[in-house]
């Protein structure tokens, strides 16, 4: 009976086999959460978070972009687009002889102020336009045609 108690008795194979499998089961749970987790933020970084910058660039880009400004018959638009002031003059009844003027530079993101008063004492009001915080400004000059140009009109 001495005999019997000191030997012990052995695993079956399949014992082993079938703890083994338990304990390597939460790891391969934990892998498989993280590869999962891995993914997942990479198609929020690739895919989704480019796609909400486009969209809200989509419904907000002329909140502060472009600037309106009427007087004396001409429809002013002001923007800044990539770095330089853009105004159109459209003026009202006659698109076709619509301007576009490409002024000074400016920071994105900049609403553009426009300012009407006689520059050079001629008598006909011109217009200037300038950013928002800048001091500098450019300067639209009347003529007695009704057009404006960048260019002052000479005085006969």
């Amino acid at each position: 009976m001495a005999a019997q108690q000191r030997t012990q008795k052995l695993p079956h194979t399949e014992d082993l086999l079938e703890k083994t499998c338990k304990q390597g089961n939460g790891l391969l749970n934990i892998g498989i959460g993280m590869c999962t987790a891995l993914l997942l933020l990479m198609f929020l970084l690739n895919v989704v978070l480019p796609w909400w910058n486009w969209l809200q660039t989509q419904w907000h880009y002329g909140d502060v972009h472009v600037s309106h400004f009427d007087f004396h018959g001409h429809h002013f638009i002001g923007e800044v687009y990539r770095g330089y002031v853009t105004v159109f003059d459209v003026p009202n009844g006659h698109p076709e002889k619509s301007q576009v003027f490409l002024l000074q530079s400016a920071q994105d993101n900049t609403p553009v102020q426009f300012e009407t008063r006689d520059v050079n004492n001629d008598g006909i009001t011109d217009v200037t336009v300038g950013t928002d915080g800048s001091s500098i400004g450019i300067t639209l000059y009347g003529t007695k045609d009704g057009v404006y140009s960048k260019t002052p009109p000479e005085n006969k």
